[in-house]
């Protein structure tokens, strides 16, 4: 989905370690793990390729009555680049605007 709506975008890359096979879980971390910013939901993998990158971290929050054990310990503590989203209050904003 991301490739089809933002492909050709300024700043937008989708890179590609080998053309011919599926990446690996081990090159995809390492992939991640270098770029400059990211956008984080849950999980062990997600969390240390973002807190590997650095840079700046976006992080779902909110998004469940039942908190993923990962989403409950980052919002208790978190590096300092990283902003957390919480869904339910974007999901409201959201109502508000198309009611208007």
């Amino acid at each position: 989905w991301c490739e089809e709506k933002l492909s050709g975008q300024p700043d937008v890359y989708f890179p590609k370690l080998n053309t011919n096979t599926t990446n690996t879980p081990q090159q995809d971390f390492i992939l991640l793990s270098q770029m400059n910013h990211s956008i984080f939901d849950y999980g062990t993998f997600g969390y240390w390729t973002a807190a590997l990158a650095g840079g700046i971290t976006m992080v779902a929050t909110n998004y469940s009555k039942k908190k993923h054990q990962s989403e409950a310990a980052i919002v208790r503590w978190s590096p300092k680049n990283w902003i957390k989203v919480d869904i339910q209050q974007l999901l409201k904003t959201n109502q508000s605007i198309n009611q208007a």
